[in-house]
């Protein structure tokens, strides 16, 4: 919610948490990714999409994320 709203500082409380939390989940991974590449932090972002990566499964989620790490590499 808060990362619809642009409230990226308080997006990323709650997905830090949430990964702290559940830190094999990919779509959480990939929602932090997002969140610290709004916060110009692309090498965060790029850590945490390589991270969720690991832990996806499907296939076109994987090559969603790979295409936004060469975006921002």
């Amino acid at each position: 919610m808060e990362f619809k709203r642009k409230n990226y500082k308080n997006a990323l409380f709650f997905l830090e948490k949430s990964v702290s939390i559940l830190p094999k989940r990919s779509e959480v991974l990939d929602h932090l990714g997002e969140c610290y590449l709004m916060l110009n932090r692309n090498n965060e972002a790029i850590f945490e999409w390589k991270k969720a990566i690991k832990y996806e499964t499907n296939v076109n989620i994987i090559k969603n994320i790979q295409d936004k790490i060469k975006k921002n590499e």
